[in-house]
């Protein structure tokens, strides 16, 4: 999920992806450990071909790695990026984590666009989803976050949507064909 701030901005596209790399600390004969999946998720990530990549529960050695393998170019235009990865536990952890996260952004310049992205662990119609979006108050505070999802010209993962997966990955040529690790 991925969320934009309101701010007069001039059209342009790019991609986003948020990949959740959790499970670093995997014995490696476990089939979620990361060396078995490292090569999968640059494979996923290459075929995407995001301009901007956001990650949550990485460890720096999984960062490094793929920053290793991956081309890193510089879009071309000034922006700030907002990662989270909010409580999936706790609703009122997640109020609080979104209200703080809000604050953040509100304090950045006005004329400085901001894509905020993670994972959210909630759904829209959630209190934290509508604090996020503007519809309703947290601590007096009303966020004011637009959802970049609908108003995307192009979805790639549109079977992906609440995209837990268990550690499935893909094989072949197309990265939507799910096969269970052995």
């Amino acid at each position: 999920m991925s969320h934009a701030r309101t701010a007069p901005m001039t059209s342009l596209s790019i991609t986003v992806m948020t990949l959740n790399l959790r499970e670093g600390e995997q014995p490696s004969d476990s089939p979620n450990s990361w060396e078995r999946r490292r090569d999968i998720c640059v494979s996923v990530i290459t075929s995407y071909s995001p301009t901007i990549l956001c990650t949550q529960q990485g460890l720096r050695w999984q960062l490094d790695y793929l920053q290793q393998c991956l081309p890193v170019e510089p879009p071309g235009f000034s922006f700030q990026i907002v990662n989270t990865n909010l409580d999936e536990d706790s609703p009122r952890a997640r109020r609080r984590s979104a209200l703080l996260t809000w604050q953040h952004i509100a304090s950045l310049p006005p004329n400085l666009p901001v894509i905020y992205c993670g994972g959210f662990n909630t759904q829209k119609e959630s209190m934290t989803g509508r604090f996020l979006l503007g519809r309703s108050r947290e601590h007096g505070v009303v966020g004011d976050m637009r959802d970049a999802w609908p108003n995307a010209r192009v979805r790639k993962n549109v079977s992906l949507i609440h995209t837990y997966h268990g550690f499935k990955v893909w094989q072949g040529n197309d990265p939507l064909a799910e096969t269970k690790l052995p």
